[in-house]
């Protein structure tokens, strides 16, 4: 059952947000602004929609102060921060930046004034935007937005107010405060610009996406990462902390600098209740590496600054992933990515960070170095620990055999840094397969023996299906093809993006499916293993349907990190009409009980009732004291281990008697008595029941539960239930009885 989704990314900038991120200077994100600063200056950068090709800074260098001709010194005394304002000590005065939401106020502040005459601070400016002077302002412009530098004044401590022109001069900011003011000014003097900023059009689309989701136990918070394009030529990554109960509750800065921040990915460490967001980061020079930052998920805060991941040895890596470690002691994660060995050839690589972020130096090769593999997916954990050799993450990629079939090959890699399995097969089919993705282990059941794991991926048929394999270890089972239980409707259509947890003993999956028009929403299904066969405990339920587009789902069990069991978040991309891609997520209960299908309906929908007597939608043939016809449910869970599932039936004539059946196969509806069959196989009988008021059930109080009576069902076994019941009334057939609807039942463990 899923909660309502709610919006992750789209929830704007509430306050001004600060970020020391390692790299020596002091960074700030506002809604229409982004500004670093130094000791040299600021760098301020305005926002002009996700669509900008690039940025356009707009750099603020103070390189002279004098009055009466004769120059200040200049120290850099460094930057300071107090709640919203910014402040860089030069010595002969303070410039400060007081930063808003949607402005900043420039100002430059003068305790002493030594010397006499006029008062002349010159600020160099760089920027690509276009300067003019409009005499009450200056704007710096072009196609995509505006920054408007107001006419500042002078201020001294008694409120006595002087207009300054501002002027630009051979590309310079030029302020002068005329001498007699200075000299009369009460000290300190204030000279003060306002900064505002603004874009071509108020629907420039502000674009979020490439999203995953991780749970830390202890802060009961689920983590949402994301990226938020700034522009073209810079990609920002957030975090969004989001309580069990799906409230969004605080905003953590991952990177908003300049350097590009892609395809982040997030897990959680639950002995330190941390999160680890890794990235591939585009530095100045066009190699792209692996880096990453912690997140304290109790505090709702960074950790230590942006840290190298992989190797500093100029290769190329890039889309890289994270699983996390649910062990409550010593524990890692486990950071996976692509290198570009060669233009024929890519790699599959991995190295472990310890719970302070500390790196095991150097790296090991999953595959490569002479085969093209990429899109590399590691699970979100591995699962239970029982002390054995069986926790290991999984690492699943895309291995090229051709330009257009490519094969889907694993590794198993323990918490200890070891592979425990070297990469094996497993899909070499002659079709296209790709994108995969694997879950954490299930819960162990004994040990020392491997424990299963499912293996998702897209196979091109023309459309693309979504396959599964349940794996132990190196172990794989048959491919099966999901879809093909699906609604005959959306077999044809294209099946995309799977991701696939366990919760220990399910196996959630999240995948977008485009509908007849070509639009992808999100459908979730639920599956248990029993051998290497997957069977469904809800099946293809949808997860976000509005008439939007949304797709790129990612799924995390709750209990994949030390979690409740039967819990999931889903992360996926939105567009929105108004505000371009966002990130939504929703929290979905899972199954407790098998999957319960009704079909053999007398409705007029299959073969024709006996007589004529057509039924309601999705019950049996109409009887002689109800036109509805009778209807049969389940409820409760059809599960062998904790058995509550019960039959009802409603809409049988008063007085009569009922018995409820059970058989092993299923067959085409026939006619019998006044009514439908299609139950049949090996037919086991429940005890004889009244009819009160029209209704019976199975088992009433006291009576043996379903799976225990005269069987022994295992794990995956389907069984078909029907109503065969009294009608003596003479007014169709020359029968005595009728039945209802027929009921599919799918036995979870």
């Amino acid at each position: 059952m899923p909660f309502s989704p709610r919006a992750i990314a789209a929830a704007p900038f509430e306050r001004v947000a600060f970020d020391q991120p390692g790299d020596g200077r002091l960074w700030a994100r506002a809604s229409a602004y982004k500004a670093s600063f130094d000791e040299h200056g600021a760098s301020v950068i305005p926002f002009f929609g996700s669509d900008a090709p690039q940025n356009f800074p707009l750099e603020f260098r103070v390189s002279s102060c004098a009055r009466g001709g004769e120059p200040f010194a200049l120290d850099e005394r460094g930057v300071t921060r107090s709640g919203d304002t910014v402040r860089i000590d030069r010595g002969a005065f303070v410039e400060e930046y007081e930063l808003a939401l949607d402005s900043l106020e420039q100002r430059f502040v003068f305790h002493e004034l030594p010397g006499d005459g006029d008062l002349v601070l010159r600020v160099d400016l760089a920027t690509e935007l276009a300067a003019r002077d409009n005499g009450a302002t200056l704007s710096f412009e072009n196609e995509f937005g505006r920054v408007d530098y107001s006419e500042a004044f002078a201020l001294d401590a008694n409120g006595v107010k002087l207009p300054l022109d501002s002027q630009l001069v051979d590309g310079a900011l030029e302020l002068r405060v005329p001498a007699e003011f200075a000299a009369n000014a009460q000290l300190p003097l204030v000279i003060d610009p306002f900064v505002t900023f603004f874009t071509v059009t108020t629907a420039s689309p502000r674009h979020d996406f490439l999203c995953d989701v991780a749970y830390d136990a202890s802060s009961a918070r689920w983590g949402v990462s994301f990226v938020n394009v700034y522009s073209a030529t810079d990609y920002d990554v957030f975090v969004r902390m989001v309580s069990a109960t799906g409230v969004l509750e605080s905003t953590v800065t991952i990177d908003f600098t300049t350097v590009v921040w892609t395809t982040p990915a997030i897990a959680n460490n639950n002995w330190t209740d941390r999160f680890l967001v890794v990235a591939a980061t585009v530095q100045p020079s066009g190699i792209a590496d692996i880096r990453g930052r912690l997140v304290d998920a109790v505090s709702a805060s960074t950790v230590a600054d942006q840290f190298l991941i992989s190797p500093a040895d100029g290769a190329y890596r890039n889309l890289p992933d994270v699983g996390g470690d649910p062990f409550l002691g010593s524990s890692f994660y486990c950071v996976v990515w692509q290198r570009s060995v060669s233009a024929s050839a890519v790699s599959i690589e991995f190295t472990r960070v310890d719970r302070d972020g500390v790196v095991t130096p150097g790296f090991v090769t999953l595959d490569g170095p002479s085969t093209w593999s990429e899109r590399p997916r590691i699970s979100n954990g591995y699962g239970i620990d029982p002390g054995d050799s069986t926790p290991a993450w999984t690492v699943v990629w895309q291995r090229r055999w051709l330009p257009s079939d490519f094969d889907i090959y694993g590794a198993r890699v323990s918490w200890a840094g070891t592979v425990v399995n070297t990469a094996f097969p497993i899909e070499t089919s002659g079709y296209d397969e790709r994108n995969p993705s694997v879950s954490t282990l299930s819960d162990p059941l004994a040990t020392n023996v491997d424990r299963p794991y499912v293996v998702v991926y897209e196979r091109d048929y023309g459309d693309s299906d979504v396959m599964a394999r349940v794996c132990r270890g190196s172990a794989v089972g048959p491919a099966i093809n999901l879809v093909s239980e699906f609604p005959l409707a959306s077999q044809t259509r294209e099946q995309l993006n799977p991701s696939i947890d366990c919760d220990g003993e399910q196996f959630f999956l999240g995948f977008d499916e485009r509908d007849a028009g070509g639009e992808p929403d999100v459908w979730t299904c639920t599956y248990y293993v029993n051998g290497y066969a997957l069977y469904p405990c809800e099946l293809r339920r949808n997860f976000a349907g509005s008439p939007a587009v949304e797709g790129e789902c990612k799924v995390y069990a709750q209990a994949a990190s030390g979690g409740a069991k039967e819990r999931y978040f889903g992360t996926w991309v939105y567009l929105s009409l108004n505000n371009g891609y966002d990130v939504q997520g929703g929290l979905w209960n899972g199954c407790s009980g098998g999957m319960i299908e009704s079909f053999c309906a007398g409705d007029g929908t299959g073969p024709a009732c006996p007589c004529s007597n057509t039924g309601a939608s999705g019950r049996g043939c109409r009887n002689s004291g109800n036109a509805n016809g009778a209807l049969l449910s389940g409820s409760g869970d059809a599960s062998i281990g904790a058995d509550t599932f019960e039959l009802d039936v409603v809409g049988m004539p008063l007085n009569s008697s009922c018995l409820l059946f059970q058989g092993t196969t299923a067959g085409a509806a026939t006619p019998f008595g006044d009514g439908l069959r299609c139950v049949n196989g090996v037919i086991t009988r429940f005890p004889l029941s009244l009819v009160l008021n029209g209704s019976a059930h199975y088992p009433a109080f006291g009576q043996i539960p379903i799976s225990d009576f005269q069987q022994a069902l295992q794990p995956g076994d389907v069984r078909y239930y029907q109503a065969w019941y009294r009608d003596s009334a003479s007014f169709c057939t020359a029968s005595t009885f009728n039945l209802s609807n027929a009921l599919k039942v799918t036995w979870t463990p």
